[in-house]
């Protein structure tokens, strides 16, 4: 790791580490593995979403139950 004595390079290392896994989980299609990486309480916020879609999720539950229905193919 780059700059391991700076602390805010090793925030920001961690950060780009957990984006990628989060990325590489969801296009794995791997919702098992990818919802550990939220927080009970965690939200997601869909601040353009179209008519008919939530604006936002609110908790780990009800998240996953939202993208649950991604194809598994």
């Amino acid at each position: 790791m780059v700059g391991t004595d700076n602390p805010h390079q090793i925030v920001r290392e961690k950060n780009l580490k957990s984006i990628h896994t989060f990325l590489n989980l969801i296009q794995q299609k791997d919702l098992d593995s990818w919802i550990d990486l939220w927080d009970e309480n965690g939200q997601q916020i869909n601040p353009c979403a179209p008519k008919g879609f939530p604006r936002i999720i609110i908790g780990k539950n009800a998240i996953l139950h939202h993208w649950s229905g991604i194809p598994n193919e």
